[in-house]
Order: C-alpha cells, then sequence, then structure tokens
C-alpha cells in the first residue's frame, strides 16, 4: 500500500499540471478573435506535449465557435449536422485524452 505522503504529492501535482494547461489555454483564447493562428499562439510553450494539448484545445474551440456562427448566420450545417460534427469533436477530443 502507498503511503499518504506520495497520494497527496500526485494528486498535487496533477493538480498543478491541470492549472498550467488550463491558465495556458485560457490565457491565448483572445488571440484567436484578432486573428492570431493558433501555431502561432502556441509557439512560446515549451513544453511539446503540453503545446500540444493547448493547440487542440483552441482549434477544437474555434473550430465550434464557427460553426455554430455559420449555423447561426446562415443556416448551414443544419441542427441535425451541426449535433453530429460536435460529437464528432468530443470523440477525438476523448480519443486523444486516451492516448495521453
Amino acid at each position: 500500500m502507498q503511503d499518504r505522503s506520495y497520494e497527496q504529492a500526485k494528486q498535487d501535482l496533477i493538480r498543478k499540471l491541470s492549472q498550467e494547461l488550463q491558465d495556458a489555454m485560457h490565457s491565448r483564447i483572445h488571440f484567436l478573435a484578432d486573428g492570431v493562428t493558433v501555431a502561432e499562439v502556441t509557439a512560446d510553450i515549451d513544453d511539446p506535449m503540453k503545446r500540444e494539448y493547448v493547440a487542440h484545445f483552441l482549434l477544437n474551440m474555434t473550430i465550434r465557435s464557427l460553426l455554430a456562427t455559420y449555423q447561426e448566420k446562415v443556416g448551414v450545417p443544419n441542427a441535425r449536422q451541426l449535433q453530429e460534427i460536435m460529437g464528432y469533436l468530443d470523440e477525438m477530443i476523448e480519443r486523444e485524452d486516451q492516448k495521453k
């Protein structure tokens, strides 16, 4: 049985990494509205795994936003198509998370 200090250290590390990822994602979202690409906005992230994770998140959010806006203004894709696309994006995220 592992001692409590090991488990606590592991949980603390998970929390720290999770917070770092959240901070990295949230601090970059507004740049996308200014026309900066995901590659440009994540180029300063030294850790390649962290950069990839943040890039996937930002690209996913960009795609979702563009689709929702386009559907609202143009009516395409229709609600069923949008649901299908969003489900696909969710599945891709889940697959990526399972790889790590």
